[in-house]
């Protein structure tokens, strides 16, 4: 065997072998990674363009400011303020309701009042009665804090419905509902005339449910709204009709009261009088109170009254605001 034939077979270098021509990529080169060593006989391949221009792929977005990439298709919600709480309307509150009301009188034909225990029997008597209407199917509703004037000319049934509504008469037909008990002021609202005005105004207050200590509280305002100075000691029999009315109304608005019914009490104060009673009047209806007048001074109830009913005959013939219904009333007067 040849020495030196042997080691070059055994341990020789290999052959050299054709190189191939390198393979051009169809797509995007990968980078190669960093800690890769480069193939001997490959030249380096080049680095991309750092200006972002396309190479044949689509371009990637560029992140929106505040790190989250913004889809074209989020629909966008338009944010609106709230809206003010919305005040809730007043709810007015009844206090008398008047429903289909009427009321008759069984007289005889001279005029004087049926006794129904004295002449339910007596086939004689019964001849001649005669039956008054004087209310004819009213009906309406008086709210808090009003002040409803009423009129009408006499005999139209303004005095009978004032007692409907206290109790005094009771209706034939209908009914009245009442929040509270009416007290009521009027012409005839007796008081005893042997004893002075003082002491009226004692039995007055504790009628009204008011203490003694609170009846000596309120005596000298009492007396000053009456204005009756020093005949306040003397008998009420003594007393003008302008003077016994102006102390009745100053002991009965004293008090404050849920239903007022000043029935023509004012027609006999002089004006000065009236002035005051309608300031008092209003200050009963602000706190709460609602107030009945009647009157057949027009003026007195556009000043002192926000509605007026008119009544003419028994029938109720206007409900409305004391402007429009005494503007009705003094043209069907004319």
């Amino acid at each position: 065997m040849d020495a030196t034939d042997s080691p070059r077979r055994a341990f020789g270098d290999p052959p050299t072998l054709p190189t191939a021509a390198p393979s051009v990529p169809t797509g995007p080169v990968a980078p190669a990674d960093a800690g890769q060593a480069a193939s001997p006989g490959a030249s380096p391949a080049p680095s991309e363009p750092a200006t972002g221009a396309s190479t044949g792929a689509s371009s990637t977005p560029e992140p929106s400011p505040s790190g989250v990439e913004a889809a074209d298709d989020t629909p966008v919600v338009e944010v609106r303020e709230p809206e003010p709480p919305r005040k809730k309307p007043k709810t007015r509150r009844p206090v008398v309701i008047v429903d289909n009301v009427h009321v008759k009188y069984r007289v005889y034909a001279s005029g004087r009042a049926v006794n129904r225990n004295k002449d339910a029997y007596n086939r004689s008597s019964r001849r001649g009665i005669r039956i008054v209407h004087a209310l004819k199917g009213v009906s309406f509703i008086a709210y808090r804090n009003e002040s409803i004037g009423v009129i009408g000319a006499n005999g139209s049934g303004k005095s009978t419905l004032m007692r409907t509504l206290t109790g005094l008469t009771p209706p034939a037909e209908g009914a009245v509902y009442a929040r509270g008990r009416p007290s009521m002021i009027g012409v005839g609202t007796g008081m005893l005339p042997d004893l002075s005005g003082e002491r009226n105004i004692l039995l007055g207050g504790l009628a009204l449910g008011l203490t003694r200590k609170e009846i000596n509280e309120l005596h000298d305002s009492i007396v000053e709204f009456a204005d009756i100075g020093e005949f306040i000691d003397f008998p009420m029999r003594t007393y003008s009709s302008g003077m016994s009315a102006r102390l009745r109304f100053a002991i009965a608005s004293v008090r404050r009261h849920d239903i007022l019914i000043v029935d023509e009490a004012l027609a006999v104060g002089d004006r000065a009088f009236r002035k005051r009673s309608e300031q008092r009047i209003r200050d009963i209806r602000d706190s709460a109170g609602t107030i009945f007048l009647v009157s057949h001074s027009m003026k007195s109830i556009r000043d002192s009254c926000e509605r007026a009913i008119w009544l003419n005959k028994g029938e109720l013939m206007m409900d409305g605001p004391s402007e429009e219904v005494t503007a009705a009333y003094e043209e069907w007067r004319k």
